[in-house]
């Protein structure tokens, strides 16, 4: 009879444990075609009940031997496409439990069970597991205002005034675009007169706040006992409020020294991305990097309004008025009745993945109220890789040992004046082979693009060609941007890293270098690395390389656009990539976001300097220093960070600040040459250590710590854990 029986109705019914949007639904995507095969636009939307947080519908579905897997989705149903008659959905939220839900019919058929049962959106067995959606086919635009010249007040009588912000978009005819003015109304003016911005529909932003002030914003609390139960609890706030991991496979969290006990770190409230009250957000231009998101299929076709509203600033103790000590304050009174209404203005025409807008408060005699200053990014979707909701193991990492992670390699290769101290160029096959032999768990290199933007792995922006002098023996060094070479260039001509321009070379030592064997020679492509370390169990940290501004100076101008950069990386590592490991990581926070809008498979870490005398400091707040580096990377829903031994070893705390947020940390740095220093972050509990000279502590021959767990694919196919 069941044979018989090809199909049968079932009807899917889950719980929305918190509000959704007004034009959100819950869709459920699966492994069968009637359910999408996990394609999010073929995904069969769920009828809301009477009861606002029910979602339930009725489909059927064939009756095979092979569970059907699934998952449940939010998102917004986008224009129809006229090709195949489907909708677009962009995805707000989904399931990100790595292991879908799973219903066989068949025991259903046995049982006479007809729907499921108790299903609550992202809750299972292990906890929640739910992650912030991807792009699936419309882009993400960020307004960023952040420091002092964000909101510029010209009347000196409301320089100590709290500012509140908000931010609305609405849809602009074609024939306005290009256009930058700002279209104002003037909050002082008597006459109730409205600019032509009111006749419009406007939609409000989501808007979330990242604290970057140098001062520490966690809370302290009285004693040693609450770290255990800190450490072991579940989280009953915003699903979006830090990344979650399973009961069962958290990373280790060491317990605090009596010497540290004394100050245990409790969670923060960190902002999440929200809608805002009439009046905004309050913006502290002293440390809030305040971001205002929208998300659409057309972004070039919107206006952005930005709306102004002041504060009386706070009675302080002796009862006069005093500048606001900030956001991160918590509960601080607002009176509505108190607010005036400054004005707006309107941005639009935003080109290219980054860039800088500037507007204008004017009041009805044209005079100037206030010069809005923001930043935007641009995040579009993927080209050239789908993306699915079938598995993810962006938010998820089993505990080990601490992992060995070989710095580009078996590490940097310095040069001297007699020879090049490792045999062994760094960033090379061979470097990365050797380190592989060694037992190493992963292999950390850096990638960024050639002139024909092929993926290639070379640590500097610039690389020296060596060029003779005429009528001489000697040599002369001309620094020429990578991104301005060919790939070809980059195979054939004589390069060097920048470490050369403080050395002499001669033709001799040269012709020398010049008969390496060409898995010691740099610049291999990121599909030779795939290709070459055939030992699939052997991970990759890719660290996207994207040149910022440090000190003022830019480490690279006229780089290539984000979007079209990003992309093509990530092309090559779905390509290639297989079942190998795979974790991102970059300086640039902008990449790690886009990292996650764009793609949900693979696990991304803000890679961090901190606070250290070795390096430049990098002009973006979010990477002044390893505490505001944990707090991006909680904003940000990345798995953990890359931290700098360098502050970590100042500053030990740190590490329990990180791990108290659930995130993974790996740990990178001169300092950890040092077995001393190796030892005390394996103590800490750290996930990983990425270090030069793996070889030096290694045997040759040593099982790498992924040998005996299956891989990837079959992981997921087996229902193991990974």
């Amino acid at each position: 009879c069941l044979a018989m029986k090809a199909t049968m109705p079932f009807t899917f019914s889950v719980k929305t444990p918190f509000a959704l949007d007004g034009d959100e639904s819950v869709f459920v995507s699966g492994s069968i075609e009637r359910l999408g095969v996990w394609n999010p636009h073929k995904s069969v939307a769920l009828s809301r009940l009477s009861e606002d947080s029910m979602w339930q519908r009725t489909i059927s579905l064939p009756i095979t031997n092979q569970p059907i897997r699934y998952r449940y989705l939010i998102g917004k149903m986008g224009p129809m496409d006229d090709d195949d008659s489907t909708g677009t959905i962009s995805i707000s939220l989904w399931e990100c439990q790595t292991i879908p839900r799973s219903l066989d019919l068949i025991k259903c058929l046995e049982n006479g069970t007809t729907s499921v049962e108790g299903d609550v959106f992202g809750n299972f067995a292990h906890g929640t597991r739910i992650q912030r959606g991807w792009l699936t086919n419309q882009s993400e635009l960020m307004l960023r205002l952040f420091g002092h010249t964000a909101v510029l007040l010209r009347d000196k009588r409301y320089h100590d005034y709290r500012i509140f912000v908000n931010c609305s978009y609405y849809s602009v005819d074609t024939s306005t675009q290009g256009h930058s003015s700002s279209y104002l109304r003037n909050g002082f003016v008597e006459d109730g007169s409205e600019s032509f911005t009111d006749s419009v529909t406007k939609t409000p932003a989501k808007v979330s706040v990242l604290t970057t002030s140098q001062e520490p914003v966690w809370k302290v609390s009285s004693g040693p006992d609450n770290f255990s139960s800190l450490c072991n609890s579940s989280s009953d706030s915003d699903p979006l409020l830090s990344p979650v991991v399973d009961d069962s496979v958290k990373h280790q969290r060491r317990q605090p020294t009596e010497e540290e006990s004394l100050v245990n770190y409790v969670k923060q409230e960190f902002s999440v991305r929200k809608a805002t009250a009439t009046y905004g957000v309050e913006f502290d231009p002293s440390h809030d990097f305040l971001t205002f998101h929208v998300q659409a299929l057309d972004i070039e076709l919107l206006a952005m309004e930005i709306d102004v509203w002041l504060h009386p600033p706070l009675p302080t103790a002796n009862g006069r008025g005093g500048v606001s000590s900030g956001s991160s304050s918590p509960a601080r009174p607002v009176d509505p009745a108190a607010l005036i209404y400054l004005g707006n203005t309107c941005l639009s025409h935003f080109e290219g993945a980054y860039g800088h807008k500037r507007g204008h408060i004017l009041s009805t005699k044209n005079a100037p109220l206030a010069t809005i200053n923001v930043d935007y990014l641009l995040v579009k979707p993927l080209k050239g890789a789908t993306m699915t909701a079938e598995k993810t193991y962006a938010l998820h990492w089993k505990h080990r040992p601490t992992l060995e992670v070989g710095h580009r390699g078996l590490g940097v290769a310095p040069l001297t004046k007699e020879h090049r101290i490792s045999a062994v160029r760094e960033n090379t096959i061979h470097s990365f082979k050797t380190a592989a032999q060694y037992g190493a768990d992963c292999i950390e290199f850096d990638v960024h693009l050639s002139k024909d933007k092929v993926p290639i792995v070379f640590h500097d922006f610039e690389v020296v060609t060596v060029l003779r002098k005429k009528m001489k023996d000697q040599l002369q060094y001309l620094r020429m941007p990578v991104k301005d070479l060919f790939f070809e260039q980059l195979q054939e001509l004589k390069l060097e890293d920048t470490q050369v321009l403080n050395l002499e070379h001669t033709n001799s030592q040269m012709a020398a270098e010049d008969s390496d064997d060409m898995e010691n020679q740099p610049f291999p492509s990121l599909r030779q690395c795939f290709q070459c370390i055939e030992e699939s169990s052997v991970g990759f940290n890719i660290e996207i390389k994207f040149p910022q501004p440090a000190l003022g100076e830019h480490e690279m101008e006229n780089y290539f656009e984000r979007n079209v950069f990003l992309d093509r990386i990530l092309q090559d590592v779905f390509q290639f990539a297989r079942d190998r490991r795979i974790l991102f990581s970059s300086f640039d926070p902008d990449m790690c976001l886009m990292l996650t809008l764009k793609q949900n498979y693979y696990p991304v870490l803000f890679l961090t300097q901190g606070r250290t005398d070795m390096y430049p400091p990098y002009d973006d707040p979010r990477t002044h220093s390893t505490d505001i580096a944990i707090r991006f990377s909680v904003y940000a829903g990345l798995l953990g960070g890359s931290l700098h031994a360098d502050e970590l070893l100042r500053s030990p705390y740190l590490l329990t600040q990180a791990m108290s947020q659930n995130l993974v940390i790996f740990v990178w740095g001169k300092q950890l040459t040092d077995q001393a220093n190796r030892d005390k972050m394996r103590s800490y509990g750290v996930s990983g250590l990425i270090y030069d000279g793996l070889h030096e502590s290694k045997s040759f021959g040593s099982t790498n710590s992924f040998k005996k767990s299956p891989s990837l694919t079959y992981t997921f196919a087996s229902d193991a854990d990974p």
